[in-house]
């Protein structure tokens, strides 16, 4: 007796998906392989091909079994829930934002694919979405784990860390056995810098049993939150113990060790290690040229870059943009260009890719080329603050007047003197108590990676979460000049005053620390609309530069030909806070006193609201 071609594939589908059950994922998808070639229309038979690649890591091949099976059988949630995975997992997020829409409108209860779609959107550049999505579930009383740790991630991704803490603490309460909660809470407390309460929250999951590098990284930067820097060397030592290529504990401890000692062969001492057992380590070799770059080793750094770039048979865009941005740093304008060209071949849709590419053209003084790259960049997001750094640094090159409304000065940059807060007898009297706040917070020796500041230190915490009255009264001060500046600049609807909202919200606070001949090197900042800078306490004895220690305006922070140098300086003076558009190049000349310099620097992004009513403006 002849057998089916329908008995033939159910016998196939049982066989394979009794293998998959027990892990045999080659075997499965071996046994399943002659009736995948007549593409037979049962959507189980390609579902389950689709499951198999998915969990072997082959997202490409999930993705077009599961597209199958979804045609098949659009009304079955598990495969389009399964194919918004494979999308996710293959670097589609828009796609797997359709794919998971179709499984909660084929099953509206499966939170899997409602927490699916949150990340999805969160990955297309639309996180708001995804935090309603999720917001809207739990107002109608769901209180499901999965959903309270998807909003908690949402609520973080879109810097509502508040939220965050309360949605964790939520989870907490309704699920005391979890130590994922406890996890996540310790995580939270620790954006909102309340360290002591983190570290009670992430020993605690410990004990429940989540041990890994993720909870122990969490542990790692609570204890250096709480300033026990030796333990927190000790943690990130432990993270890479049981996770020896982990990125971020590689350069996190790499960084500590730089803040604490400033010393660099102390802090590249673990990297050097891993590398001589994985000398091709892209992430590795990347951590250690950022760290002699900031030593200023900028050959070294170069000669580590061409190292891994030679080391790796398969070329990496990751190892052309950092090349690129040293060779710019280190003044050689055409090894930049040659390395941003390969870089650009491999990833030219990449947003970093494009601004590196621009800096490289300007430093051959190619300034139409600059600006079509911009154009681009400015095209997806015209807010996008690198961007309209490096066109406004194109246009001065091509004398064009369009660079004067980017860049003026006496429009967008202004001073303030703040009031004296309430609670001291004079502004004297309140700065030296900043003072003294802001010092206790100074407990390393250098500055983190990636940072402007040269010759000084940085604090490592956000100041606006501090609940020290001294510092909590700073922000009470500068609130009456933020508004003053933003309604000034109301009056520029076209320009700076476009993004103008009614109300403002803080992207970041730091205090810095000038050792004597430190400066900030010239640099914009990327995640703000407004900048500062606010001066607690000053060298008092008179410079020979009359310039020395003020903040400069205008001189790019990328070589460029020909040079262009700065056009506009601000003296400071104790208690004056000085506001400037974020993409505006500025740096610090330097200073040769003996004397400590203490500054304090924020970014404002434009909030939606109505500004409270009877607040005074700075002068």
């Amino acid at each position: 007796m002849a057998v089916s071609e329908t008995d033939i594939i159910e016998h196939a589908y049982a066989e394979a998906a009794h293998l998959y059950q027990r892990g045999e994922l080659a075997a499965a998808l071996e046994r399943l392989g002659p009736v995948l070639s007549r593409n037979p229309p049962d959507a189980r038979v390609h579902g389950l091909a689709g499951f198999i690649r998915l969990r072997s890591g082959d997202a490409y091949g999930a993705v077009r079994a599961l597209l199958r099976a979804a045609e098949l059988d659009p009304k079955q949630a598990v495969f389009a829930l399964a194919l918004g995975d494979a999308l996710m997992a293959n670097g589609q997020p828009e796609d797997a934002v359709s794919a998971y829409r179709r499984a909660i409108a084929a099953d509206r209860s499966n939170l899997q694919a409602v927490t699916g779609l949150a990340s999805a959107l969160s990955a297309a550049g639309r996180p708001d979405e995804g935090l309603q999505l999720l917001s809207q579930r739990l107002a109608a009383g769901e209180r499901d784990h999965r959903l309270l740790v998807a909003l908690s991630e949402a609520q973080t991704a879109v810097g509502q860390t508040r939220g965050a803490l309360e949605t964790c603490l939520l989870a907490v309460r309704y699920y005391p056995d979890s130590a994922v909660a406890y996890h996540n809470l310790a995580a939270a407390l620790g954006d909102m810098r309340q360290f002591e309460e983190a570290e009670l929250a992430v020993r605690k999951a410990i004990s429940m049993g989540v041990n890994g590098p993720a909870t122990r990284v969490i542990l790692a930067r609570t204890l250096e939150g709480l300033g026990r820097i030796e333990e927190a060397i000790e943690a990130y030592r432990e993270v890479l113990r049981l996770s020896p290529l982990s990125v971020d504990p590689n350069r996190e401890l790499a960084q500590l060790i730089w803040m604490r000692t400033g010393d660099v062969d102390a802090a590249s001492a673990h990297l050097l290690r891993q590398l001589g057992q994985h000398p091709g380590d892209i992430n590795l070799n990347r951590i250690l040229a950022k760290l002699k770059r900031i030593a200023g080793d900028l050959p070294g750094a170069r000669r580590v870059m061409e190292s891994a770039i030679a080391l790796n048979a398969e070329p990496n865009e990751h190892l052309f943009m950092d090349a690129a941005e040293l060779a710019t740093a280190d003044g050689d304008a055409v090894a930049a260009l040659q390395m941003a060209r390969r870089g650009y071949q491999l990833a030219p849709d990449l947003d970093r890719m494009l601004v590196i590419l621009a800096d490289a053209c300007l430093g051959v003084g190619e300034a139409d080329e600059a600006l079509s790259v911009c154009r681009r960049l400015l095209d997806r997001n015209p807010d996008d603050q690198n961007a309209l750094a490096r066109q406004a640094t194109a246009l001065r090159l091509k004398g064009d007047p369009a660079y004067a409304a980017l860049y003026d000065y006496d429009r967008h940059v202004r001073a303030y003197e703040i009031e004296t807060p309430e609670g001291w007898a004079s502004l004297p009297a309140y700065l030296s108590d900043l003072s003294a706040a802001l010092t206790r917070l100074h407990g390393f020796s250098t500055a983190p990676f990636d940072q402007s500041l040269r010759g000084g230190s940085q604090t490592s915490q956000n100041l606006a979460m501090s609940l020290d009255p001294v510092i909590v009264a700073f922000f009470k001060a500068i609130d009456a000049p933020i508004r003053a500046h933003m309604e000034h600049l109301r009056s520029d609807p076209e320009g700076m005053g476009r993004r103008y909202l009614g109300d403002y919200e803080l992207a970041g606070s730091w205090s810095v620390f000038l050792r004597p001949n430190g400066y900030h090197v010239n640099h914009i900042h990327n995640e703000g609309w407004l900048s500062s800078a606010f001066y607690v306490e000053l060298p008092t004895s008179p410079p020979e530069d009359p310039h020395a220690g003020w903040i400069k305006f205008g001189e790019p922070g990328v070589p460029t030909a020909p040079r262009l140098g700065p056009e506009h300086f601000v003296q400071p003076q104790p208690g004056r806070l000085v506001l400037f558009p974020s993409y505006m190049w500025h740096g610090t000349v330097p200073f040769a006193s003996d004397e400590r310099r203490i500054t304090i620097a924020f970014d404002v992004q434009p909030r939606a609201g109505r500004p409270p009513r009877g607040r005074g403006a700075g002068a």
